[in-house]
C-alpha cells in the first residue's frame, strides 16, 4: 500500500461510494420535491415508486453486469468509465435547479409552456446509469486489487481500502 497506485485507488472508491451515497439517499426526494411539483400528471406516486425500483436494478445490474464488462474492456479500462459518474452526479444539483428556475419563471424562456419531460428523463436515466457505476466499481474491486497488488496480498488490501465505507456507517 506504499505506491501511488494505492491512494489512487482509495480515493476513487471514496468518490464513488460518497457520490453513490448522496445519490441513493437524495434521489427519490429530488424526484418527489422538484419534479412533482413541475409535472405532476407524470411523477405520480407510482412513478416514484418506479423508480425506486429502479435504482435498485441498476445497482442489481452495475453488479453483474459492470464485472462481465470489465472481462472484455480490463478493469483499468472499466474504472475509467467509472469517471463518467462524476459529471452526472455533479450536474444533478444544476439539472435540479434548472428546473426550479424555469418552472417559477426566474429564467425567460421564449415559450410560456415548459417541456419538463427532457429534464425528468435526464435525471431518471443519468441517476440510474450513475448507480449503475456504483454497484459496478464494488464488484470490480477485489479483482482489480489483485490485478495491481497481486493475489497474496488482495484481501488484506482490500480491507484496508475499504475502510472508506466506514466513514458513512
Amino acid at each position: 500500500t506504499n505506491t501511488t497506485q494505492f491512494p489512487l485507488l482509495w480515493l476513487a472508491v471514496f468518490g464513488n461510494a460518497t457520490g453513490g451515497l448522496a445519490l441513493l439517499s437524495s434521489s427519490k426526494l429530488m424526484l418527489t420535491d422538484i419534479f412533482a411539483g413541475v409535472a405532476p400528471d407524470i411523477v405520480t406516486p407510482a412513478f416514484s415508486t418506479g423508480y425506486v425500483s429502479a435504482l435498485g436494478l441498476g445497482m442489481s445490474a452495475g453488479r453483474f453486469g459492470w464485472s462481465a464488462m470489465s472481462d472484455l474492456l480490463g478493469r483499468k479500462q472499466s474504472y475509467a468509465l467509472f469517471g463518467l459518474g462524476i459529471p452526472i452526479v455533479g450536474m444533478t444539483p444544476y439539472l435540479c435547479h434548472t428546473v426550479v428556475d424555469l418552472a417559477s419563471g426566474g429564467v425567460t424562456t421564449s415559450c410560456p409552456e415548459v417541456n419538463f419531460w427532457p429534464y425528468l428523463m435526464t435525471f431518471y436515466t443519468g441517476s440510474v446509469l450513475a448507480i449503475t457505476f456504483y454497484g459496478g466499481v464494488f464488484s470490480i474491486l477485489p479483482a482489480y486489487i489483485a490485478d495491481l497488488f497481486g493475489q497474496k496480498h488482495a484481501g488484506a488490501i482490500h480491507g484496508k481500502g475499504k475502510c472508506n465505507n466506514s466513514i458513512f456507517i
